[in-house]
């Protein structure tokens, strides 16, 4: 996004960034439920093949209510309705519980994964996945989206200095009854939980699988399934991080500067550069200071990224080494 004082402008760099999370988040989204499904039915993948069209339904239906859900959301934060989080929370929950609905008589009422010990019947095990899938939206997807639309709404409605004290003087009392604020630490630490017990239980997992024709696609579709389920939760959280920088320096730009039109004389553009780089040229105005100041927080945001991929290689290696090194010495 590239600073502006036209509200214009800024209106549309908003609608553009929350349509493309909207577009992401669901097929990441969208695509966990398809591979879960495929996956709990791999080991035996010659016996189920009569679901052959069942996860494109699983997809087409997850992507059409998760962006429902998300548009929910936006439209009724954005018209100063509070209650659009929980509506798009429900719509998640509801879709899913109907989703199951539909794949319960599907599924088999017996165990296909062959393990050491007893296992799950493929329906027990899509609804272990569903609840796992559903801290998604519940942690990371839909919170963060709507606060970052909240604010938004604010710095469109002129009401910066509110955006200003909720994100730079942490008043969070200026956020209002019943709004939530979700922290970049909360969410990050919830995240590494959340890897650690993946991995533990992945190796756990692996560990007690039986020979199969098909245990390297039941294998595949597991590393494929972990991706998709981190790589959502790390682009909501990154995208969050990103918008909450941007919408700190939005804060700090003076009404008379979001309020002037881009037709008057003070504003300039240069024909080099697209509709969306206007640069006020005023003496006066801050606009200049606060674009380094954006620049400089993107490269904060950049840090920050590698540093979660550091976290992920750590939060990899760790628990998989802990548990081998345990389960060796027991063994013994």
């Amino acid at each position: 996004m590239t600073l502006t004082n036209d509200i214009n402008v800024v209106r549309s760099e908003f609608r553009k960034s929350n349509s493309v999370y909207v577009f992401v988040a669901s097929s990441l989204y969208a695509a966990l439920y398809t591979i879960q499904l495929i996956h709990g039915l791999s080991y035996q993948f010659d016996r189920y093949r009569y679901l052959n069209g069942v996860p494109l339904l699983v997809f087409v239906w997850m992507f059409a209510t998760t962006c429902g859900a998300l548009r929910i959301d936006w439209k009724r934060t954005h018209h100063g309705k509070r209650n659009g989080l929980t509506l798009s929370l429900l719509t998640v929950v509801l879709s899913a519980t109907l989703l199951f609905a539909f794949l319960h008589p599907l599924l088999p009422d017996v165990p296909v994964t062959q393990m050491t010990v007893e296992s799950l019947t493929a329906r027990t095990a899509y609804l272990k996945d569903i609840f796992y899938a559903l801290i998604l939206p519940v942690l990371f997807v839909l919170p963060t989206f709507h606060f970052v639309v909240l604010m938004q709404s604010e710095i469109e409605g002129g009401r910066r200095q509110r955006v200003s004290a909720i994100l730079i003087s942490n008043k969070v009392s200026a956020l209002g009854r019943g709004a939530i604020y979700p922290r970049c630490w909360i969410l990050l630490a919830s995240l590494m939980g959340l890897m650690a017990f993946f991995l533990v239980s992945r190796a756990h997992l692996l560990d007690q699988l039986m020979p199969s024709p098909y245990q390297s696609l039941f294998v595949n579709l597991l590393h494929v399934k972990q991706i998709l389920y981190f790589g959502l939760a790390i682009f909501a959280v990154t995208r969050y991080y990103r918008s909450l920088e941007t919408l700190r320096v939005y804060s700090k730009i003076p009404l008379s500067l979001l309020s002037i039109s881009s037709t008057t004389p003070a504003v300039r553009r240069r024909k080099q550069d697209s509709p969306l780089t206007v640069v006020l040229i005023d003496a006066n105005a801050s606009l200049g200071d606060l674009q380094e100041e954006y620049a400089s927080s993107i490269k904060r945001s950049g840090r920050c990224l590698a540093m979660i991929g550091f976290l992920v290689r750590l939060a990899h290696a760790l628990p998989g080494f802990v548990y081998r090194s345990i389960f060796t010495v027991f063994r013994k």
